[in-house]
């Protein structure tokens, strides 16, 4: 379950900037894909905990919602090169959700090889 309270935390964080920048539009867009990453992530974790598919699935919609609102983060500063929503744009790129080590699985960063 602690994807779902990382997930939720990046929806959250995501919204938080959009709201910042006032861009209405996209924060529609982050609710409905940020309601989707949680409710994925739930499922994941308390039907099929080792499903490499839908962990795939999940990081995709998680990497969509915070490329995003750092797309509308350095959208909104209009050519003022400003350190501070330029370092929070990178930091919030960086964001990365750890990988499990499963059952056959041993992970390396971010690459993962079967045993």
């Amino acid at each position: 379950m602690g994807e779902t309270g990382f997930v939720l935390a990046v929806c959250i964080f995501a919204a938080a900037i959009l709201i910042s920048v006032n861009a209405r539009r996209a924060l529609l867009v982050v609710l409905f894909v940020g309601s989707l990453a949680v409710s994925a992530s739930a499922v994941q974790a308390v039907l099929w905990p080792g499903q490499v598919i839908l962990r795939a699935s999940l990081e995709v919609l998680y990497r969509v919602i915070t490329f995003g609102s750092a797309f509308y983060l350095l959208a909104s500063i209009r050519g003022k090169w400003r350190i501070g929503p330029i370092s929070l744009a990178l930091s919030l790129m960086a964001l990365h959700l750890d990988w499990v080590r499963w059952r056959g699985i041993q992970c390396l960063g971010p690459i993962c090889s079967l045993i």
